[in-house]
């Protein structure tokens, strides 16, 4: 053999240079005749550990540190392949044994603080760290790592400390940037966390960790789109990292991209297949899909692998978005309640329920039954789970004195998550605008800062504009501060965010109008306004809060100008000579009562359409269509579902259609304003709840009642009448479009809530 010293440097050249088969061949050929060299035999060891074969590495590196005696290193990368092979109580104690014969080294003290943290042995782990640095003063790695020990235990001031001295010893170090971006984000210091982890990824643009942890502070900041965007950019650099697979899925729930959100939630289990978040995550999304059994299914998986209290609730509030049948709905109701009861008789500890339930109870609202029970019973299961929700404002508590105004106006908060292009916006933004200035200070508070036209309208219409970021406490916190008089929720029920605030004591007095049009059953909420168009007689025993109707309507509608619309059949595939009847609903809102409704107004005309609409993701309208199938097979071939369509191709649409069908129980509010203002009829049957009755005051505002129904047989008999008696539709469609003037939008009822806001602060006084 040539000279083993000649060769083993040869070998170990190959080996620098990442050429390990042809090292590892050299170092096996040298042991053939030098079996108990100790540097071929801790070289070979070294090799094998880094190509992960951890098990064949250990007899080179056993008879290496063997051979070597009192040699540090040989120890040292003794333990680093015990660990590697998982027998981690002696790789421990090897570590301690190369740190007791190399003591004026930190290297080995640090490694084995490294193997105490994976195990989650912080404080000796730490200790480590903190010898490691006496030895060396200048170990920034033992401080980050120590910082790391301090973020997972919850001390992030702490952790701040050890960062920021990593970063005084190499500021251009990208892991103890990203940590300190965690640190300061957990600290609520957003920005200066935002830039920690920005010039993190400038240092080293590969980063996961630093694009998973910035998609955390975009979403509480308010901004989901950069969360998905950072974690995807994480999820693309580590396509096995099931967190972040996780993390991403929760924002893309929250943008409603549901079959996303699935698959990556759906990826993450198979990556760890006893991920609890995980499937307590894709419950929601199967839910929210209208997947009522997966998503059961899911829940009861993340319960079993020990899922908090919140996943319960999630799991109680599942409820069938588009309910199969007449009959389903009761039984649907029925499991609700009972679930709740059940749940009433559990201790249950749910800390914010907007992070840990996600949800609320939102479909039931569609059922056609009163709901005040029901979400009286719901309020109470939520304060039970969590009995912070009823906080109370410093100023709010009893034997508190109010405080001067220097300006003499009262203070009033307007809260919603949908103050944008959205129905919650499009009617209350005349009502903030509008509110008498000599009288009240307007304050908009919303959950971002808005980036569209109306929102950036409604944000300048008011005095002042509060963007809440941060958990439901912080939340509390801030409102609290401002010692608002009045509290105005514009919809309560659709949005967990303010729903779950609402419960909290924030003014004197507080209110909800009727952005989503049922009681909500919270106790912190005093008064529900409507209008008395609204509302049938007895209609306060549909409320939890005390009914007050006002006399103009709730809405700021502006009136579409339709001689700005064109639009022909052709382009949508319908034929010219087809009478089009369109119900503009989304799915979830079409009762199953309707069906049969349909089905006789296409039984009774021929050349009957009825165009409906998909949801983003046709997993409502599948549902729909299929029940549609199911029970009106006769004409199921003359229903057609269209993809969505932008706002103003709703509006050229809208113009094709020689009737509006309106859905019941639940009937059309903005979808209703829009048909009306282009004159075109819209069929309605009242109902018995306020939500069954918007479409019905339209029409007594308007004072044409020409299409309002009193019975299913007359609601197909005037849709039949208005597609086929082309006359009669014209002059419908004129007595309503020289009434729209007068009637939408309606100015006066900020005037008339601000009087009333009069009379609650008096009563208070």
């Amino acid at each position: 053999m040539a000279n083993i010293a000649a060769l083993l440097q040869t070998a170990l050249e190959f080996h620098q240079a990442g050429y390990l088969p042809r090292a590892e061949q050299l170092y096996r050929q040298i042991l053939v005749e030098h079996p108990d060299d100790m540097d071929t035999n801790h070289l070979l060891g070294v090799l094998l550990t880094q190509a992960g074969l951890f098990e064949p590495a250990l007899p080179f590196l056993r008879r290496a540190a063997a051979l070597g005696g009192n040699i540090a290193m040989f120890h040292s990368s003794l333990a680093d392949g015990l660990r590697g092979a998982g027998k981690i109580d002696e790789a421990i104690a090897t570590y301690r044994h190369a740190a007791q014969l190399e003591p004026q080294s930190g290297e080995h003290v640090g490694k084995l603080g490294i193997l105490l943290q994976a195990e989650k042995r912080y404080d000796e782990a730490l200790a480590c760290y903190e010898q490691a640095l006496q030895l060396n003063p200048h170990d920034g790695v033992a401080c980050n790592n120590a910082g790391a020990i301090l973020l997972e235990k919850r001390d992030f001031a702490g952790a701040r400390t050890w960062l920021e001295r990593a970063l005084a010893i190499n500021r251009n170090f990208p892991q103890a940037l990203s940590n300190l971006g965690i640190a300061l984000r957990e600290l609520r210091e957003w920005k200066p966390a935002e830039a920690s982890f920005k010039a993190a990824l400038e240092l080293k643009p590969d980063l996961h960790e630093a694009h998973k942890h910035l998609g955390v502070l975009c979403g509480q900041m308010g901004d989901v789109n950069g969360a998905v965007r950072s974690l995807q950019q994480a999820v693309q650099l580590a396509p096995r990292d099931h967190e972040a697979h996780d993390l991403l899925a929760v924002a893309l729930n929250t943008l409603d991209r549901l079959p996303e959100a699935a698959q990556h939630l759906e990826l993450a289990i198979r990556l760890k297949p006893d991920f609890a978040d995980a499937f307590a995550n894709l419950g929601l999304s199967y839910g929210a899909l209208g997947m009522t059994e997966p998503a059961a299914a899911a829940f009861a998986r993340a319960l079993q692998l020990g899922a908090p209290d919140g996943v319960k609730l999630r799991a109680a509030l599942l409820v069938p978005v588009v309910p199969s049948s007449v009959e389903a709905i009761p039984a649907a109701r029925q499991r609700l309640h009972d679930s709740i009861t059940a749940l009433l008789k559990e201790p249950l500890t749910v800390n914010d329920p907007v992070e840990e339930i996600c949800r609320i109870s939102f479909y039931p609202a569609y059922h056609g039954l009163n709901d005040r029970d029901l979400n009286r019973e719901l309020a109470r299961l939520f304060v039970h789970a969590t009995p912070s929700l009823g906080f109370v404002a410093p100023h709010c508590r009893l034997g508190t004195t109010p405080k001067p105004r220097p300006d003499g106006k009262r203070r009033v908060a307007f809260i919603s998550r949908y103050f944008y292009n959205h129905s919650v916006g499009i009617h209350n933004f005349g009502v903030i605008r509008d509110l008498p200035r000599d009288r009240y200070h307007v304050t908009v508070v919303r959950f971002d800062a808005g980036d569209d036209a109306l929102s950036q309208a409604i944000n300048a219409a008011a005095d002042e504009t509060v963007v809440l970021t941060g958990p439901l406490p912080q939340w509390r916190e801030t409102l609290a501060a401002r010692e608002f008089d009045i509290v105005c929720y514009t919809d309560l029920g659709m949005d967990p965010s303010t729903y779950f605030l609402s419960f909290a004591r924030l003014a004197p007095v507080q209110c909800v109008l009727p952005g989503h049009p049922v009681t909500t059953g919270i106790p912190s909420i005093d008064y529900y306004v409507t209008s008395d168009d609204l509302e049938p007689a007895d209609a306060q025993a549909h409320y939890s809060e005390q009914l007050v109707r006002l006399k103009h309507l709730p809405s700021g509608f502006i009136p579409l100008e339709r001689s700005k619309l064109t639009t022909h059949r052709a382009d949508y595939e319908l034929p010219e000579d087809a009478n089009l009847y369109v119900c503009p609903q989304m799915p979830f809102k079409i009762h199953p009562e309707f069906d049969a409704l349909a089905g006789d107004i296409l039984r009774r005309d021929p050349r009957g359409r009825l165009i409906m609409f998909h949801d983003k993701d046709r997993k409502w309208s599948g549902l729909l269509a299929d029940r549609l199938r199911r029970g009106l097979s006769d004409v199921a071939d003359r229903i057609m579902f269209l993809g969505r369509l932008s706002a103003d191709g709703f509006y050229h649409f809208l113009t094709l259609a020689d009737v509006v069908l309106d859905s019941v129980h639940f009937s059309g509010g903005t979808t209703s304003c829009q048909a009306l203002s282009l004159g075109i009829p819209v069929v309605t049957l009242p109902g018995e709840f306020m939500r069954g009755r918007v479409t019905y005051a339209l029409y007594k505002k308007l004072g044409v009642m020409d299409c309002v129904a009193r019975n299913r047989a007359e609601y197909v008999e005037l849709a039949v009448k208005l597609a086929q008696d082309r006359a009669w539709r014209d002059a419908i469609s004129g007595q309503i479009l020289a009434a729209i003037p007068q009637a939408l939008p309606s100015g006066g009822f900020a005037q008339e809530l601000a009087d009333q806001f009069d009379r609650w602060l008096q009563i208070k006084a």
